[in-house]
């Protein structure tokens, strides 16, 4: 979800699912203008990954953004436990790997506040190298693939279309079970997430 889809829409689908992914922020200024009173809708009581779309076209410092985005997410803090994801459909020029770096920077920076790890939403088509050099205690992936065949490589989430149900609605499959999920959405609050996760303090 963003700001483009209405609440009508958000509260329909939001029942539905079983995970929801919203946009918080962009860039080094910009602030999805939904993205409080979503927070507040979605109450913490399912999986919400809060994503921040990157502008290193604009000359952005990766710790800058990065910072933008730590300074929403403690915002919506309060109303439970999230997951943190970059949104990588802006290319930094001149060439792939010096965008690898800058996301690298980018994701210590965000973990040096949230310890959870970083949701990396990308097309299939980036180069292999993408999958080898991020670091898989610091990222997993979340891969955007229009096709009835799942993506190429291992993710955690698969975004298979952007017109489900006929409307103009992002949708996105999940490989790991809700409690595995729940634990990849980090929190301070110990007991919150062993309630969440079903699993015993031990």
């Amino acid at each position: 979800f963003s700001h483009w889809n209405s609440d009508i829409q958000v509260q329909k689908y939001f029942q539905q699912a079983d995970f929801v992914c919203h946009k918080l922020s962009e860039g080094t200024a910009y602030t999805d203008p939904k993205s409080l009173a979503r927070a507040k809708f979605f109450n913490g009581s399912k999986p919400v990954i809060w994503y921040h779309l990157v502008r290193p076209d604009k000359g952005n410092q990766p710790e800058a953004e990065a910072q933008h985005f730590v300074s929403g997410l403690k915002k919506i803090a309060t109303y439970g436990m999230f997951g943190i994801a970059l949104d990588l459909e802006i290319m930094y020029v001149p060439n792939t790997l010096q965008m690898l770096e800058w996301v690298i920077r980018c994701v210590r920076e965000i973990r040096k506040t949230f310890e959870q790890p970083v949701f990396i939403y990308i097309g299939d088509l980036y180069a292999k190298a993408w999958y080898d050099r991020l670091p898989m205690e610091e990222c997993v992936f979340w891969i955007a693939r229009y096709r009835d065949t799942m993506p190429d490589h291992q993710c955690v989430l698969w975004q298979n279309t952007d017109r489900f149900n006929g409307e103009q609605l992002d949708h996105d499959e999940c490989y790991v079970d809700l409690k595995t999920l729940w634990l990849l959405c980090g929190s301070d609050d110990v007991e919150k997430v062993i309630a969440q996760s079903g699993f015993t303090p031990e």
